[in-house]
């Protein structure tokens, strides 16, 4: 078993854990780190995925990341294409899904040390509050990977 331990606390083994849930179970978000690490691009929910690409990486940047991996179609690929495999890309533990974890660490370094600093959720919450009102909203996502989120919110 890995150092990953499931928010639904009604998780089944033999199930997947980000698509179990109960009639009234609320949806799991992010698979909580048991050492306090912020969550990865693979740890959250896949139905997240697709906000977290679109908002959080420009398609310009995902052209490149694609080039960079060597991917042919990548220069004439259409945006929606490219937003369709950095979506697929996000929810694999695989090197592109690192690679992509990556791109979007390095992308908003500046908005995760700032989330860093904070040490509970309340702290937490006041910093996605402010980026909502600012309409940062892709600090608002990204902020949804620190370790002291409150895991009953999207958000």
């Amino acid at each position: 078993m890995s150092d990953l331990s499931v928010v639904n606390l009604n998780h089944r083994p033999g199930t997947s854990a980000l698509l179990f849930r109960g009639r009234n179970d609320p949806l799991p978000l992010v698979m909580a780190d048991a050492k306090g690490r912020r969550a990865r691009i693979w740890d959250i929910a896949p139905t997240l995925h697709c906000s977290i690409i679109g908002t959080c990486l420009s398609a310009a940047e995902l052209r490149q990341f694609f080039i960079k991996l060597g991917d042919a179609d990548a220069r004439t690929a259409s945006d929606h294409t490219l937003h369709s495999s950095g979506v697929r890309a996000a929810g694999k533990h695989d090197l592109v899904g690192k690679l992509l974890n990556k791109a979007l660490d390095n992308r908003h370094e500046a908005v995760i040390r700032r989330f860093a600093k904070s040490s509970n959720a309340t702290q937490v919450r006041a910093l996605w509050q402010q980026a909502f009102e600012t309409r940062r909203h892709s600090r608002r996502l990204l902020g949804g990977s620190h370790p002291s989120r409150d895991r009953s919110s999207a958000c």
